[in-house]
This record gives structure tokens, sequence and C-alpha cells, in this order.
């Protein structure tokens, strides 16, 4: 038997309730998407959640390593901020991050990806 995730079914829902207003707070992102060992395996240490944006929203935002190192605090500090907000709300340790599709398509990002929110329209 294969399963989705390794989460009960309470802190799933949990998890996709804590995700839904960071999805309206992004509109045009590409999704929400749950990742990483939780969906692997049952001995997961944390719960990775995506946030993946199109390259050029993402630099807007948050700059990139070669123009704007210092606007990447900005990047984690939105990271940090949503991986507590997420924790408090639904008692998982969630690793929250913002990646661009690129990142998020990299090699090192390959594995499975579990959508809690597909977005509706990208513009």
């Amino acid at each position: 038997m294969s399963r989705v995730n390794f989460l009960t079914v309470s802190e799933f829902a949990a998890l996709k309730l804590a995700a839904e207003p960071i999805d309206r707070a992004f509109p045009g992102s590409y999704g929400i998407y749950h990742v990483g060992s939780s969906i692997e395996r049952h001995d997961y240490r944390d719960v990775d959640v995506r946030l993946i944006m199109a390259d050029e929203d993402f630099e807007r935002l948050f700059g990139t390593r070669k123009k704007s190192p210092s606007r990447l605090d900005l990047w984690f500090l939105f990271c940090w901020a949503l991986s507590e907000w997420m924790q408090r709300r639904t008692g998982l340790p969630i690793d929250f991050q913002i990646q661009s599709q690129e990142m998020a398509n990299s090699p090192e990002n390959k594995g499975p990806r579990n959508a809690l929110f597909f977005a509706e329209v990208n513009p």
C-alpha cells in the first residue's frame, strides 16, 4: 500500500488550512507544495512546504544573490516568519520556503511534490 505522506489525517488537514491564507497572499504563484522527507518516510525531521513563484516575480520581490544579496534578507524573514506561523497553527515542525520556479525545478529539488494549493491562473 502506498502513502501520499506520513502525516496523520488531522495533521494534513491542519497543514492545508495553514497554507490557505498564504496562498491567497501570493496571487499568481504556481502553488504551495508539501515536499521532502515527510512524504517519503515515517521518521521525518520536519515538514517541508514550498511556495513556487515565477522567476520574474521572485526576483522583483527578493532580488538575486548576484544583484541584490541584501534583499535576500527579506526572503529569509518571509520564510522564517511563515515557518513559525505555520508551526503555531499546525503543531508540526514546518520548514517553509518561497522558491523561484528555477530553484524549485533544480536537480537538488527533484523529489516528489504534493500540491496543497494549485494556482488557479498564473498571469
